[in-house]
């Protein structure tokens, strides 16, 4: 399917006239990674150069006055590691370059997710750039921006896997990078269990073609999967009740 502003658009145009709105967009973004680092950021290179230089993961609080030697979870251990040895070897200018990528890989997905459901070229470079400037507020040297991405290639995923049914067993690739990097990998958790529920609803209605019962099965399976990779952490099962308290923060809720 494809939209009909295409039609008099010539096709060695069609590419590089959304790649060129989702540029400006980009360059518009790349403010808010210049724009200097915030005190979370410091924190995250402070843990990360000490799990570096003495080759352990940090779990007992070594930083502050009160809580030295309580414990620390370490939910962005892998993220920390990244970018205190980015920041060793080649300094701030490492940092950005490295958000500034993932920011770009998430609007080439959201691109690439636009025009597989029919939008025009130029329409997907504008709605690919436009949704990712619209979370410039939230878009700092911090790794809920690789959640971002994270989240942006589940949908990806799960959009393809009718056509390519094995692409599902990348999630728990997915899902083992995002449980080291940020505690919003629950939302992959969560999202694909709840589209295997509506598969199989689907399948009791007979709503689905004759190869649905294979998609649903490899579904399953990457979910399972995927549950199993999140256990691949510091803190293994101890994770979901972490982020379950986190979640019913109060003090949280009201400052972030």
């Amino acid at each position: 399917m494809t939209n009909g502003t295409d039609l008099h658009t010539p096709k060695t145009l069609r590419f590089p006239l959304g790649l060129s709105i989702m540029g400006i967009f980009w360059v518009l973004l790349l403010g808010r990674y210049t724009g200097g680092a915030d005190s979370d950021t410091l924190w995250h290179l402070l843990a990360g150069n000490y799990m570096l230089a003495n080759q352990v993961i940090l779990k007992t609080d070594i930083f502050s006055w009160t809580m030295i030697g309580k414990p620390w979870f370490p939910a962005e251990w892998l993220y920390e590691v990244v970018i205190a040895f980015l920041n060793l070897h080649f300094g701030a200018k490492g940092l950005i370059v490295l958000h500034a990528l993932a920011t770009a890989v998430q609007m080439g997905i959201l691109y690439r997710l636009s025009r597989q459901i029919g939008a025009s070229s130029w329409w997907s470079g504008f709605v690919a750039g436009g949704l990712t400037y619209s979370m410039s507020p939230y878009i700092t040297l911090r790794p809920q921006v690789f959640s971002y991405l994270l989240f942006t290639w589940m949908l990806s995923i799960l959009l393809q896997r009718f056509k390519r049914p094995l692409v599902v067993y990348l999630l728990p690739v997915l899902s083992l990078i995002w449980v080291n990097f940020h505690l919003s990998f629950i939302l992959l958790i969560l999202w694909v269990g709840f589209e295997w529920v509506i598969g199989f609803f689907r399948l009791r209605i007979g709503r689905l073609h004759q190869h649905a019962y294979r998609h649903q099965l490899h579904l399953s399976a990457a979910w399972l999967l995927s549950v199993a990779a999140t256990l691949l952490n510091p803190e293994t099962y101890h994770v979901y009740p972490y982020v379950w308290s986190i979640s019913n923060n109060q003090d949280l809720k009201n400052n972030i």
